[in-house]
């Protein structure tokens, strides 16, 4: 089973790791004296809206009109102090996690709550997932595809543990089945604040928009991520790669599923087209936005899962409306804030968090300072 884990989930747990939250920051600190990085900002507060998604909005930066004849020098200039800036922003923030009160019973609970989330989706791939674990003799390996230079995920889960303290057993409440997994690897596909390079930029060429930067021999391997990986000999990109190839069972969690990381996504939709080579694959999405939702019945709960595939799928090379292909419908789906069984008690059961990250934050973040998310808001 392989989580491939995003900023929401950062971002439920309570740290304030959005762009928009960097950019108010960045803006403040900037040499406004240096006429390069004074035009960049000057950009950036014309626009704060595109600043949310910050690799794509980098992509667009008319690099050759910063005040530089050489516009290579002047793509380095910004990218190099917003880079650095970001750097120190998301390790305060990181900061902000305290590792003291990640208590082994903390792990524990975050464990099972991982294992328990696969369980929500709807009733036929349940029963698929369920038979998957059934037929496992030995502990099933638990990986992370970590697309966050944070290492809140690593903390929680106790991918530093040793091997013996990574073996955990869970035992569902509602089937009684009793399975045993163990925290395999964790990779951070864009580097981590922990050391090495952060791999910051876009998906392909088609979203750098000044045409004469884009045009520099060698561009490419300043902004396009997985160039950058090969140019750089960054392992963790072809870890990353072999992780998610060799996984049955893939939950995408707290991503919005973003045009600068599109080859990802196109990854698991090859992997769900190719039921011969990976006829056990399934993948599961869970909503990057946890809103509560109404407690429904068949076929509402259908329209909801349906609705966030095809949200996944617009960022693909296919479009919603292969959908409607059979591999597609049952092998890619939604994750549902179920079980919808019980229609008097899921009120009190389930809310919008999955994985229980507004209560693991409230443990564990200094400065926590979220509501807490009831049902009824």
């Amino acid at each position: 089973i392989t989580y491939l884990i995003g900023n929401g989930f950062d971002i439920r747990l309570g740290l304030d790791t959005r762009y928009v939250d960097f950019i108010d920051s960045y803006v403040q600190g900037v040499n406004r004296n240096d006429k390069t990085l004074a035009a960049f900002v000057e950009t950036i507060e014309k626009d704060r809206e595109t600043w949310a998604d910050a690799e794509l909005a980098f992509g667009g930066l008319p690099f050759s009109e910063f005040g530089s004849d050489d516009v290579e020098e002047s793509f380095c200039r910004c990218y190099r102090d917003f880079q650095k800036a970001l750097r120190r922003y998301l390790k305060k923030q990181q900061n902000r996690l305290q590792l003291s009160q990640v208590t082994a019973e903390l792990k524990e609970e975050f464990r099972n709550s991982l294992i328990r989330l696969v369980k929500y989706v709807g009733g036929r791939n349940r029963s698929i997932y369920l038979r998957l674990l059934d037929a496992q003799k030995n502990a099933v390996a638990i990986n992370c595809i970590n697309f966050n230079y944070t290492t809140a995920f690593d903390s929680l889960v106790g991918v530093a543990d040793d091997a013996e303290v990574k073996l955990f057993s869970y035992k569902d409440e509602d089937t009684h089945r009793e399975g045993n997994f163990y925290i395999n690897k964790c990779v951070h596909v864009h580097g981590s604040l922990d050391g090495g390079r952060l791999l910051f930029g876009v998906n392909d060429v088609d979203q750098i928009v000044d045409r004469r930067f884009a045009g520099l021999s060698g561009a490419d391997g300043y902004l396009i991520k997985s160039q950058m990986a090969r140019e750089g000999s960054c392992g963790f990109y072809n870890e990353a790669q072999e992780l998610l190839k060799n996984s049955d069972v893939v939950v995408l969690f707290g991503l919005s599923y973003g045009a600068t990381d599109k080859r990802w996504w196109d990854d698991i939709v090859g992997l769900v087209q190719d039921p011969f080579q990976h006829p056990y694959f399934r993948s599961t999405l869970c909503p990057y936005e946890m809103h509560p939702i109404e407690a429904v019945e068949i076929p509402d709960e259908i329209r909801i899962s349906k609705k966030e595939v095809k949200k996944f799928l617009r960022n693909t090379d296919l479009d919603e409306g292969s959908y409607s292909g059979q591999w597609i419908r049952e092998r890619l789906v939604s994750l549902l804030h179920g079980p919808y069984n019980d229609i008097e008690n899921s009120k009190d059961k389930f809310y919008c968090d999955p994985l229980h990250l507004n209560y693991f934050g409230r443990k564990c973040v200094k400065d926590f300072n979220r509501e807490p998310i009831r049902y009824e808001e």
